[in-house]
């Protein structure tokens, strides 16, 4: 019997290595694959084919492994459930005493029945269970308004190259893919929000392969869009240079470029959205592939449980909640007035050194500087009224965790990247250097913010509410309106790094010390992660909030 059970797990392990090691090979092409095709952009070599074979293999074949998890595994799963109930139980099965037992207590099926019970309970066993960890409600809602902006992002795309064919315009958009990923960010959010707790338990060899693949699909969907985007914008920024030498009045050429003027204006803000369903996408399935043939524990129902207390509210604990909000809602409205006028402004002008432009930047600089001050003070001030619940331990690690951790990650580098041309500049003696100052304090405050939120939210996240020490109510009430304060204030700031971090970065100082094509790869490579860190602290802050209402009976 052991000998059986250790060829198993060794084909197990086998088909687990092999799934690996093909999921490293087409991440490795999926890297190589996009950054050729944008180096060798405008050279004449057909790069588009051999891209837009590679995405659509990795998009259908996708699609083909949701649909076999829907019309198979989790099909087969409810048919078993339903069968199930129609089959005779084990304890209904006719039994025998044995020879060699004492006044017959030792019982053993008749002949035939163990035929009949091994064939049922093969049956019955269920392809899926529910037990796996999934993500959070929060976690959801952002992958379904991470998809409409990634639908919308391809939307214009399909509609770009149907008005070029109307037109009989020369057209370079990869239609086949972009209309295939549509299709597979329908079906993958629907299999995201419904199923994303499911451990496979039958056909694991298949199910290795199938999840490995989804993973790999999402993370090189990232890196191709971030590819793919650096390439747009060093191309019409070759292309606006050249055309100030010369002007074109042609009418075909004005209706071929109508919609793609909207959808370079469009652009900046909807490629995040892709990156971002995409980091999601890739962890859930990752998390899927780890926990293959994981056997369901009760233990988990009890976790649940636990963390889903009865709550009640009462209107003294709901007061600093209420003034929590007020105050957020005040910070959103200046964030929101200041991004208009920094956005309009940057339009307005007619380059990045024009003294309006540098006015809207400086404006912008403070507004962050606020945000990021505010933000660490309420977080110093959140983790003393915080910690009167009790603490679980580091064996609690989550997902959320995870995915913290790497944005915070990503965070650091973002700051990093940006530190270095200030500094250099102001070591230059430059004059005008006010701007450069201030971003520097921008970086040492967003570093401090976010390992301070970090912390935070990783202490608060390993806390459960379940028992608050007799007198500590009224304190862990005001922790609470101190996290709604701090959810609205990230919101602002990630409507800063949405909306105005892409326009604030093509300021001249990044462009003169890095070089254009450079700084282009290294912002819409580390931005997009930043804009998730400050939409996943946000959601990791709704989950601690509820939380925090829960309080025993």
């Amino acid at each position: 019997m052991a000998d059986t059970e250790l060829v198993v797990t060794d084909r197990y392990s086998i088909h687990r290595n092999l799934a690996t090691v093909y999921g490293t090979f087409i991440v490795s092409l999926g890297i190589a694959f996009p950054l050729t095709a944008a180096f060798v952009r405008g050279s004449g070599f057909n790069d588009a084919l051999y891209v837009e074979v590679f995405n659509g293999y990795l998009y259908l074949a996708s699609v083909a492994a949701l649909l076999y998890v829907f019309l198979y595994l989790l099909r087969g799963s409810k048919d078993n459930i339903q069968k199930s109930s129609d089959h005779q139980k084990p304890a209904d099965i006719p039994l025998e005493p044995t020879n060699g037992s004492e006044n017959g207590h030792q019982c053993a099926p008749l002949d035939g029945a163990v035929t009949s019970l091994s064939a049922k309970v093969f049956y019955d066993k269920p392809r899926v269970h529910y037990g796996g960890e999934g993500i959070t409600l929060y976690l959801r809602i952002a992958a379904v308004v991470f998809a409409l902006g990634a639908l919308l992002y391809d939307g214009f795309s399909i509609a770009e190259y149907v008005q070029e064919k109307v037109y009989g315009c020369v057209s370079n958009v990869p239609i086949v893919s972009s209309a295939v990923h549509c299709l597979f960010l329908a079906v993958q959010t629907v299999f995201i929000v419904r199923y994303h707790k499911i451990v496979v338990t039958a056909k694991t060899r298949l199910a290795n392969k199938v999840f490995m693949h989804l993973m790999v699909t999402n993370i090189c969907v990232f890196f191709a869009y971030s590819a793919m985007d650096t390439a747009e914008d060093f191309g019409e920024s070759s292309k606006d240079s050249e055309e100030n030498s010369t002007e074109t009045s042609e009418t075909i050429e004005a209706k071929c470029r109508s919609i793609k003027i909207i959808f370079d204006q469009a652009s900046p803000y909807l490629y995040p959205f892709v990156l971002e369903y995409s980091v999601i996408g890739a962890t859930l399935m990752y998390i899927i592939f780890t926990s293959i043939g994981a056997p369901a524990e009760n233990s988990s129902e009890d976790h649940e449980g636990r963390r889903t207390l009865k709550t009640s509210f009462k209107h003294s604990w709901q007061r600093p909640s209420s003034i929590g909000a007020l105050l957020g809602v005040s910070i959103a409205m200046v964030t929101f007035a200041v991004l208009v006028y920094f956005l309009i402004s940057l339009d307005n002008g007619e380059n990045s050194e024009s003294e309006n432009s540098e006015l809207a930047y400086t404006l912008y600089l403070c507004l962050e500087i606020f945000l990021l001050l505010v933000n660490s003070i309420t977080v110093l001030v959140a983790l003393r009224y915080m910690r009167n619940a009790v603490y679980l331990g580091m064996e609690t690690d989550t997902v959320d965790d995870n995915l913290l951790f790497m944005a915070t990650f990503g965070a650091y580098l973002q700051y990093t990247f940006i530190a270095m041309p200030n500094i250099w500049y102001i070591s230059q003696g430059h004059p005008d250097h006010l701007n450069a100052i201030l971003a520097l304090l921008l970086v040492v405050l967003g570093l401090i913010q976010a390992t301070l939120q970090t912390a935070f939210l990783a202490d608060n996240d390993r806390r459960d509410p379940e028992v608050i020490p007799s007198g500590r109510s009224v304190v862990h009430a005001k922790g609470r309106g101190l996290l709604v304060f701090l959810i609205i204030c990230n919101l602002s700031l990630w409507l800063c790094s949405t909306f105005g971090l892409k326009k604030a970065e093509e300021h001249k100082l990044f462009h003169s010390f890095y070089g254009e094509l450079p700084w282009k790869i290294v912002h819409n490579l580390t931005a997009p992660i930043i804009i998730f860190f400050r939409i996943h602290s946000a959601a990791v802050m709704s989950v601690c909030w509820t939380k925090a209402h829960e309080k025993q009976d």
